[in-house]
């Protein structure tokens, strides 16, 4: 078995296993695939076939602790986020490992190398969802060390449908919920947002079941704190 991070050479193999593992259209993979804001990691077998992958975006969470270096006489242009503790990290997404690979630790053994790459980058978390609350899957990410379980605090509307999101530019979305989310909450880039709303049109989301535990997190900061265990994850389509 051998982890590294994806290549140019490996796409292919990676739609590949993506077909097996997903329900995914072509044009959806074309767009995952193509984005340079993505980080890929693969797992080969002896043979040098890639039997599993695991994608990563940038994600971060403004906590509800006020930052200890902000300026709290500053009030007249200090932005109202600086009051908080912003902590930054990667949301794990797309783990597949193919059907005749399985129970071999390639899931595992990605999850590994990527919180090892992450520590000794210097992020503070990493979290990820199971899909629908899976047991099986919250199991294995539980032994992985994402022992912190959250759930989604509400749903909120598919506004791209009831209030015209999408024909909003990124960075109006991204300011918008600046203000709407002032802390508590975690938080994505404009340059993500923008690409999350291009993978929704082609991949539309569905509702989350909000007794299903939502995001697994495993904190590389021992300073991070999370006081509640519902949580307001500010993903584009609810």
């Amino acid at each position: 078995m051998s982890v590294r991070f994806a290549t140019l050479s490996d796409i292919d193999k990676m739609k590949h296993l993506y077909r097996k593992c997903f329900s995914c259209k072509e044009d959806y993979l074309e767009y995952f695939f193509s984005s340079p804001i993505i980080r890929h990691l693969v797992s080969t077998d002896t043979a040098g076939k890639v039997v599993a992958t695991l994608a990563a975006f940038q994600l971060e969470y403004v906590s509800d602790y006020p930052d200890p270096s902000a300026d709290e006489f500053n009030f007249g242009r200090l932005a109202l986020s600086n009051f908080h503790c912003e902590y930054k990290g990667f949301y794990l997404y797309g783990l597949c490992t193919d059907s005749s690979a399985r129970q071999k630790g390639h899931a595992t053994a990605l999850l590994r190398f990527f919180e090892k790459e992450a520590r000794r980058e210097g992020w503070d978390f990493l979290c990820l969802q199971p899909a629908d609350g899976c047991p099986e899957l919250v199991g294995l990410y539980d032994k992985a060390g994402f022992t912190q379980h959250y759930f989604r605090r509400h749903n909120l509307p598919l506004h791209e449908v009831t209030a015209g999101i999408t024909e909003m530019h990124t960075s109006e979305l991204f300011l918008l919920r600046q203000r709407t989310f002032q802390k508590d909450y975690f938080r994505w880039s404009a340059p993500i947002l923008q690409y999350i709303i291009g993978e929704a049109r082609l991949n539309p989301c569905h509702e989350t079941d909000l007794s299903n535990i939502y995001l697994q997190m495993l904190p590389l900061n021992p300073e991070m704190k999370i006081t509640r265990k519902d949580i307001i994850f500010s993903y584009p389509m609810g």
